[in-house]
């Protein structure tokens, strides 16, 4: 195996905690899975077109946006990765972008059904319990997060590996970049580290589950 699939359970769980909270993040991607399969005739006929979601995109960039968050967006458009899932991995911090997509984090009623991604990973802030709306918003998003990748794997999966069949690192670094811009906001002290090994661990995992469902195979 190579790229994506060479990610072993081990590596998997060096970067986002125990073995016992990657199993369990195993299961959560299982079942987000088939909730989006689930509900995909819907969402197909609800989902904006990309041309429009690229629209969205580049409004939001025109409105006056920090050098790096344009730079890591401009970097995954030129590598053709969709409009559609790089809001998908901006969504967390910025509300405007919720508005225009219909997407609200912080409001509507949460599946308690399962475990937050939030408590079967290592993402404690410093010195204080992360409150409950924030894992809420964090679950949310993430679940946002794997919908635009199945929606647009076709046109994703054949454009997330570089040269050396290894992720683009502004796949991760993005949303690691807008979940710490989240924390801030909110006035939360976070490790960065935590951060940036959480957002590796689920876009990491994210994409492999959509490749076992996708004539895209990551190879």
């Amino acid at each position: 195996m190579s790229g994506i699939e060479s990610f072993s359970g081990s590596e998997s769980v060096n970067q986002g905690g125990s073995a016992e909270a990657y199993e369990r993040f195993k299961e959560r991607m299982a079942a987000a899975a088939a909730q989006i399969k689930a509900a995909q005739a819907q969402e197909q006929k609800q989902k904006q077109t990309e041309d429009h979601l690229a629209k969205i995109l580049s409004d939001f960039l025109k409105s006056g946006q920090s050098a790096q968050l344009i730079s890591f967006i401009s970097a995954l458009l030129a590598k053709n990765i969709p409009a559609g899932f790089i809001i998908s991995l901006i969504l967390i911090s910025n509300p405007t972008l919720q508005v225009a997509t219909g997407i609200q984090l912080l409001s509507g009623q949460s599946d308690t059904s399962h475990t937050p991604f939030t408590q079967n990973l290592s993402l404690t802030p410093t010195n204080q319990i992360l409150p409950l709306e924030m894992k809420l918003a964090i679950d949310r998003w993430v679940m946002e997060i794997l919908k635009s990748a199945e929606l647009s794997k076709e046109k994703l999966l054949p454009n997330v590996l570089n040269q050396q069949r290894e992720l683009h690192p502004e796949l991760t670094d993005l949303p690691a970049y807008s979940l710490m811009e989240f924390m801030n906001a909110n006035s939360v002290e976070y490790s960065t580290e935590e951060v940036n090994n959480f957002c590796q661990f689920f876009i990491k995992n994210a994409l492999r589950q959509v490749s076992s469902s996708s004539q895209s195979k990551l190879n």
